[in-house]
């Protein structure tokens, strides 16, 4: 791709209601966003306090899906700017 990060997520809650799994320590498990390029907008839950995760969603089939994905990121950046 180009400059976009490797590695990189946003999270979107984090409390006992949201329908997250408990992790193996009993917290609830917030959930995130992943943008990375193997995975831009795919949604997981992870735990705050050892860093365990899990899938939400499912991998994108297709790369076309993928490349839609990122389109619609840099172009919600440059208008940001």
């Amino acid at each position: 791709m180009d400059s976009s990060p490797s590695s990189s997520s946003a999270s979107i809650g984090s409390n006992a209601t949201n329908g997250a799994p408990l992790c193996h320590c009993s917290l609830p498990r917030s959930i995130s966003i992943s943008w990375t390029d193997a995975n831009p907008g795919r949604r997981f839950f992870k735990c705050e306090e050892h860093g365990f995760f899990e899938w939400l969603d499912k991998e994108m089939p297709c790369l076309w899906q993928k490349k839609v994905c990122w389109k619609l990121v840099k172009r919600f950046v440059a208008k940001s700017k």
